[in-house]
């Protein structure tokens, strides 16, 4: 072992409470990004589980001022579950025990039942 061997050894041992600290950040450092990357698979393989197992729409569409039987030519469109024509409305209302206006939403109901048209699923 050479002097310059030696004198290594010395200085890291002399510094040992500090090489034992930056050891310990790396470490933890380390663990931290294998937690966040398990957890970021973990959490797409459960949202792939969910829209698959409730069958989730992967997307919506809105349609304004569209004629009534346009409902039924979408519903026949492959891969579209269901389809509901309704009319839906922004309103602010003024509420007693509200500071600020209050936003609503309106939603129209139908003449009679449920309307939706509904795909061969």
């Amino acid at each position: 072992m050479t002097s310059l061997d030696r004198k290594l050894l010395r200085e890291l041992w002399r510094l040992r409470a500090q090489v034992l600290a930056i050891a310990c950040v790396i470490a933890s450092g380390t663990a931290l990004l294998i937690m966040a990357l398990t957890t970021i698979e973990a959490l797409k393989e459960t949202t792939a589980a969910y829209y698959e197992r409730t069958r989730f729409a992967d997307m919506f569409a809105e349609a304004k001022r569209a004629p009534e039987y346009l409902g039924r030519d979408i519903a026949d469109i492959p891969g579209v579950r269901i389809v509901e024509t309704r009319i839906v409305e922004g309103a602010i209302l003024d509420m007693t025990g509200f500071s600020e206006p209050v936003v609503a939403r309106l939603i129209s109901l139908p003449e009679r039942g449920p309307r939706s048209f509904s795909t061969h699923w």
